[in-house]
C-alpha cells in the first residue's frame, strides 16, 4: 500500500539520488525533473539534476506545477495554463485573445527559469511555446473529436517534447510532436501510450503554416 507523504526525502536517501544520477546522466541524451512535490526532487537534487545536465550538454525538461522559479538555467519547462497562470498573475488568463499579454508572459517565464524554451498546455486551447529570442508559436489542438481519457495526456507531451528536442528538432517543433502524441493516447482509456510508427503516420496529415505558426 502507498502511503504518499509531503515530506521530503532523507539526506541520506538524497545523496544516493545524486549518486545515481551522476552515473546516469552522462549516458542519456535527456533529463525530465517531473515534479509531483511529494519529496524527492528536493532543491539540492534539482540543482544537481541541472548541474549535470548543462554540464554534459543534455536536453533538461522540467514539468512541475508550482515554484516553476526553482528550476533554473533549463532547456525547457512544460506547464499547464493554470499552473503558468498562478505564476505569472491572472492577467495571463486572457492570452488566447491578446497576443501582447501572452509574449509577457512567457518573457516572464523565460526569464525566471533562464530557459531556452517555455512550453505551455492549454487543455482544448492547444498549446503556445515561447522561445529565449522572442519567438512565439500557438499551436492548436489536432484531436478534438475523439477524446475519450486525459489521463496521461501532460506526460505524453512532455517525455516526447523532451525526446524531439534530444533528437534536434526546433522546439516549436518538438511541441508540434508532443501535441500530436497526446492527440494519439487520449482517444484509448486509461493511461494510453504510443509508439514512433503512430507519431509518424500522424505527422505525415500534418500541414504547417510556418507563417502563422497555425495547422
Amino acid at each position: 500500500m502507498d502511503r504518499q507523504t509531503g515530506e521530503f526525502i532523507s539526506k541520506e536517501t538524497e545523496k544516493q539520488v545524486i549518486s545515481n544520477m551522476e552515473k546516469a546522466i552522462p549516458l542519456h541524451d535527456a533529463i525530465i525533473l517531473s515534479d509531483y512535490h511529494i519529496g524527492t526532487l528536493t532543491q539540492t537534487v534539482i540543482d544537481k539534476a541541472i548541474e549535470l545536465a548543462n554540464k554534459y550538454n543534455k536536453i533538461i525538461v522540467v514539468d512541475a506545477q508550482k515554484d516553476l522559479d526553482k528550476y533554473k538555467n533549463i532547456t525547457s519547462m512544460t506547464p499547464n495554463l493554470p499552473d503558468a497562470q498562478k505564476f505569472v498573475g491572472p492577467k495571463f488568463g486572457l492570452f488566447v485573445k491578446d497576443d501582447e499579454t501572452m509574449q509577457k508572459a512567457g518573457k516572464k517565464l523565460i526569464e525566471a527559469c533562464n530557459a531556452k524554451s517555455i512550453l505551455i498546455t492549454c487543455g482544448s486551447e492547444g498549446m503556445v511555446i515561447f522561445t529565449s529570442d522572442g519567438k512565439m508559436s500557438k499551436i492548436p489542438v489536432f484531436n478534438k473529436s475523439e477524446v475519450f481519457d486525459v489521463t496521461g495526456a501532460g506526460d505524453t507531451v512532455t517525455s516526447i517534447f523532451a525526446m524531439a528536442l534530444a533528437s534536434g528538432a526546433e522546439p516549436e517543433y518538438a511541441a508540434i510532436i508532443g501535441n500530436i502524441a497526446a492527440g494519439i493516447v487520449v482517444k484509448h482509456f486509461g493511461c494510453a501510450t504510443t509508439t514512433i510508427e503512430e507519431i509518424l503516420c500522424n505527422v505525415e496529415r500534418i500541414e504547417f503554416n510556418e507563417k502563422t505558426h497555425t495547422c
